[in-house]
């Protein structure tokens, strides 16, 4: 399509057919370019349609049509799921690199605020709890009771702060061997995140990132109910509220029994951050 501008002669380029490009995109490889199904992709953007609908005069004047909230999710998805930001902006015919930023860092704080109940997992909701519960109950073989939950971190590689963001960039050079945050989550039976945190500096190990959280800290204070427990690897050490499998090897059968039952339950998070990762 093509605009005049005050010269009458100015060619832009078209935006992305959303429409057309959902119908060419078989589910498997949507799901694989978005992180999401094209069912959550569209219900997330109903959700935070409301705060997408901004003042659009400068992508008017400079390719004559706005910039859809689909397109907007679009370029935000495929960017945080590791997309490059000229593949993107191609795609998406957004000629600007600070146009380009400016969206992706708008969709970002607006999913921060719509998605902040996410976050939040249900330690005083029994009803919440009794179905977690029974998901694990059920994923070990009717075997675990009590199971609310699987607990891990994870890496998330960054590039390096600079000094106006940080006071010590080293803080963030993870022990693997590159600039990071580390993320903790919690995921339940069927590898669905039920909360989730990542604000620790990349140097922080895993005990320590979550001992930082405010989960943690009110865990501490008001516990889990009686028999409810989060399942966590070893790093994590046992708790009130943490159960984590005995160490060594050559174990006694109740506590290689333990550890086989725990580990499956633990599992889920590490299949969890499989996927977020592939």
């Amino acid at each position: 399509a093509t605009v005049e501008d005050k010269l009458g002669n100015r060619k832009t380029s078209e935006r992305m057919d959303w429409n057309r490009r959902l119908a060419e995109l078989p589910d498997f490889e949507f799901q694989r370019t978005y992180k999401l199904s094209k069912d959550a992709f569209a219900r997330l953007c109903d959700r935070i349609r409301p705060r997408l609908v901004v003042d659009d005069r400068q992508a008017m004047r400079s390719s004559g049509s706005s910039i859809s909230p689909e397109l907007r999710l679009s370029m935000t998805l495929r960017y945080l799921a590791g997309g490059h930001y000229l593949d993107i902006m191609h795609l998406h015919q957004v000629k600007s690199h600070a146009s380009f930023y400016k969206i992706i860092w708008h969709v970002v704080d607006v999913l921060i605020m719509e998605l902040d109940d996410l976050a939040e997992f249900p330690i005083d909701d029994p009803a919440k709890l009794k179905t977690l519960s029974d998901g694990f109950y059920e994923l070990s073989g009717q075997v675990v009771r009590g199971c609310v939950g699987a607990l891990d971190g994870i890496a998330f590689k960054i590039h390096k702060p600079i000094q106006d963001d940080s006071m010590n960039p080293m803080a963030y050079w993870n022990r693997k061997g590159f600039f990071a945050i580390v993320c903790q989550a919690i995921r339940d039976a069927d590898a669905r995140f039920r909360w989730f945190t990542a604000t620790a500096q990349g140097s922080c190990r895993d005990s320590t990132a979550w001992q930082m959280t405010a989960l943690a800290g009110a865990l501490k204070v008001a516990g889990l109910r009686l028999g409810c427990w989060i399942a966590a690897d070893d790093a994590y050490g046992n708790s009130d509220y943490l159960l984590c499998p005995y160490p060594g090897r050559r174990l006694d059968i109740p506590e290689d029994s333990f550890n086989y039952f725990q580990s499956k339950c633990r599992i889920t998070i590490e299949r969890a951050f499989g996927i977020l990762v592939a």
